[in-house]
């Protein structure tokens, strides 16, 4: 079957294969349907996960089940894979929890569902969603903490990045939801996580306490594995009552995947500058030199009060619009695009766009219509907006 870029087809006896330009995709119906194979044709060609992908209640796990219902679906020309079965432990027994999975394709990534009945409750203190023990050359990360840190709601929780180390010790770990997951061979592949955008699926849904989950980046020194963990409940923590568990769950998320080509020409090398200082020309012919090709003027905050306000225009005074007309004058003699940098969500409240659309545009943080301010105390961008701002 081939679905625009993607091609979907039976490899072997209950063994699914999704291609696209640049993975394949196994799944398997004799490990619980679950995906047990990604490769990328121009990366290391090899697979990258150590074991199938799995998710578990307690000792119950997808991937034991050797015979569920698989099917390939055509959905207005996307790829869907659809998995029916029931969660087994090793001696094959059952909680009569049965599940449906739905992996939805896109040659960038895919989108996941995942769905459980409790035909009859079951008291359960470990669930793991969509865990990956993946290859040891996976040995850098990168990774957003959870939103529940941001202490307020336009907190911003900061990008992570790192290097897996093999000697036990998580290189990243959280107790709530992530915001993002992603390990990486620099420059070769790499897989992200990405959960759904209903985040109390993660936080509230099994149980009403925060703090109970294990999120992990950790490399693992016995078998040799890089293994991202992914436990909205944890039986690590210690010290809450068991979850009593009935009826039906549902959790979202995505999987990166990234479009490794053969060759890719540096077309673009891009840098980003201000005005504190202002280049000068001869600063943009060193670029020019060097390779840089397209420039941003990125310049939405100053201590000193003098940047780009948000949603402002003129930005500057006279002075400093000449200043912006020599930069980019000097830009184009030396061949270099030059783009302003936007925020499409907030606006400034000294611009005049503020005062003509904020009733209309404004986020609010609450009934009483307070306005969600953007990364204050120690830099103020303004106030959040709808994109219809933009």
């Amino acid at each position: 079957m081939n679905f625009s870029s993607l091609k979907v087809e039976s490899a072997e006896k209950g063994v699914i294969s999704v291609k696209s330009r640049f993975w394949e995709v196994l799944h398997d119906a004799r490990k619980g349907g679950c995906i047990t194979s990604i490769r990328f044709f121009h990366g290391s060609g090899e697979n990258i996960l150590q074991s199938p992908i799995m998710s578990y209640f307690g000792s119950y796990q997808d991937v034991l089940n050797d015979a569920v219902d698989i099917r390939m679906v055509d959905r207005n020309g996307f790829v869907e894979v659809e998995v029916y079965g029931e969660l087994k432990d090793i001696h094959g027994s059952t909680i009569d929890t049965k599940y449906a999975y739905t992996y939805k394709y896109s040659e960038g990534h895919i989108k996941i569902t995942q769905k459980y009945r409790f035909e009859k409750p079951a008291d359960v203190k470990q669930v793991g969603i969509g865990c990956m023990n993946l290859t040891s050359k996976f040995s850098y990360f990168a990774a957003r903490p959870s939103h529940v840190r941001a202490d307020k709601p336009y907190g911003n929780c900061t990008a992570l990045w790192g290097e897996v180390y093999f000697a036990g010790k998580p290189a990243f770990e959280e107790k709530n939801i992530p915001l993002y997951m992603a390990v990486f061979n620099p420059g070769v592949e790499g897989i992200e996580f990405i959960p759904g955008s209903d985040l109390e699926e993660w936080t509230k849904q099994l149980t009403d306490y925060e703090d109970l989950g294990v999120f992990q980046i950790k490399g693992e020194s016995k078998q040799r594995s890089t293994r991202i963990t992914i436990e909205p409940l944890g039986s690590r923590v210690r010290g809450y009552s068991i979850p009593h568990l009935s009826g039906n769950y549902v959790f979202h998320y995505y999987l990166g995947l990234p479009k490794v080509r053969d060759k890719l020409p540096r077309k673009y090398m891009h840098m980003s500058f201000g005005n504190h200082p202002w280049p000068s020309d001869e600063d943009i012919r060193r670029w020019a030199y060097k390779g840089v090709s397209v420039v941003r003027i990125h310049n939405d905050y100053h201590p000193s009060g003098d940047f780009w306000h948000d949603g402002s225009w003129p930005p500057y005074d006279e002075k400093g619009m000449r200043e912006l007309k020599r930069v980019i004058n000097t830009c184009h003699k030396y061949g270099i695009k030059i783009v302003p940098y936007f925020s499409l969500y907030e606006i400034n409240p000294k611009s005049e766009a503020f005062a003509d659309g904020y009733i209309v545009w404004r986020r609010t943080i609450d009934e009483r219509g307070f306005l969600i301010e953007t990364y204050p105390p120690n830099y103020f961008f303004g106030f959040g907006m709808c994109l219809r701002s933009g």
